[in-house]
């Protein structure tokens, strides 16, 4: 029974992966473990799995330490509570980001004359940026289509006020979503990749001087249908909205 366990198991994680860019393999050093060892000296892992432990460290799990999930480093939190601001946000959805290619960020009020709203792009963008190898295949941010202000005024703004937010080499795509007859809410906030996605109760900017956030790790089910209605196809809207008009792409321009 718990080789069928440790089976399923390895299939799950093996069905979501990232790779880390470069790796430094010594073929001298036969051992794949102690290869492994020193690659986490590089660059560390949040965990190792592997089937033995004969050096005692601290951040390998054994198929025992797994089976029984007891392990702190497989007890992964599901939520957490953290103080809105920028880089505090930021640094709590980091392993996502710093792995994925693909992030779309939603909040239905997100306003790039906002500066709330930009600080808290860049800091998701500055992780984003630290992720190994070439920048990410596709970044996107889906906004209601505002009563209020125009489509050439919302453009307008997200050209001259995102760029400076967003990292040299890297696009954003923008785009402004109108709800379906009969059809999905445009009012979740979420940041989602293709390895899983965070909700916010509140909303992907900075809070007043005191204000916390609330941020809850997506159930798998939840998450992939999450995806399936939010991700955009082919340069598309995303399956369950409508899009205003073309999107509104903004290269970035700041220096790292």
């Amino acid at each position: 029974m718990d080789r069928t366990r440790l089976e399923v198991l390895v299939s799950e994680l093996f069905e979501f992966t990232a790779s880390r860019g470069e790796v430094w393999w010594d073929p001298a050093v036969v051992s794949w473990l102690d290869n492994t060892i020193l690659e986490h000296q590089r660059l560390p892992f949040h965990a190792i799995i592997a089937g033995s432990n004969p050096g005692k460290h601290s951040h390998i799990l054994t198929a025992d330490a797994v089976l029984e999930e007891s392990a702190p480093l497989w007890a992964a939190r599901n939520s957490c509570i953290v103080e809105r601001k920028a880089g505090s946000l930021a640094d709590t959805i980091a392993p996502l980001l710093r792995k994925c290619s693909h992030v779309v960020f939603v909040d239905p009020h997100f306003g790039p004359e906002k500066s709330r709203y930009r600080r808290t792009l860049e800091s998701f963008l500055g992780r984003v940026r630290e992720r190994p190898g070439a920048p990410p295949k596709r970044v996107e941010i889906l906004t209601s289509a505002s009563k209020t202000d125009t489509r050439s005024f919302f453009e307008a703004e997200c050209r001259n006020r995102l760029s400076p937010c967003v990292p040299q080499g890297m696009q954003v795509v923008l785009r402004r979503l109108v709800e379906k007859p009969n059809g999905e809410g445009l009012h979740h906030r979420y940041v989602l990749t293709e390895f899983g996605g965070v909700g916010f109760r509140w909303g992907l900017d900075e809070g007043k001087p005191g204000h916390t956030e609330e941020l809850q790790l997506l159930e798998r089910r939840v998450y992939v249908e999450r995806w399936r209605q939010y991700r955009a196809r082919d340069g598309g809207p995303p399956p369950a909205f409508d899009q205003e008009s073309q999107a509104i792409v903004v290269v970035g321009r700041r220096r790292q």
